[in-house]
């Protein structure tokens, strides 16, 4: 499980920067049909604030569903000792699918 939250903790780092640096390379625009500046950054700004949000609420999902699965585990071992194997199995199914859905969506943000 620490391995699984290390992964994604530097999938994360690695992705921000990627962001950062995109946004920070477009230039501002002078619109005179409206007689204002528009920034194209702060345009591609709300789209990476988006993208954060939708990687953050993917990754505490993914917790929130892992921290379960593993509670719901260790109950079953301790009333079915000898069912431990079955468990287990199905909860490190369970663990992947979960990284998964953050990787997935990792993946997804780079499309849009």
């Amino acid at each position: 499980m620490k391995t699984a939250i290390g992964i994604i903790l530097m999938l994360l780092m690695c992705v921000s920067p990627l962001f950062a640096a995109d946004a920070a390379t477009k230039s501002i625009e002078f619109d005179s049909t409206v007689g204002s500046v528009q920034s194209e950054a702060v345009k591609i700004s709300a789209g990476q604030i988006a993208k954060g949000l939708m990687i953050g609420l993917a990754a505490f999902g993914a917790t929130a569903g892992i921290g379960s699965l593993v509670s719901s585990t260790t109950e079953g071992i301790a009333r079915q000792p000898e069912a431990a194997d079955e468990l287990t199995a199905a909860m490190h199914a369970g663990i992947y699918a979960c990284v998964g859905l953050v990787a997935g969506t990792i993946a997804v943000s780079f499309f849009f």
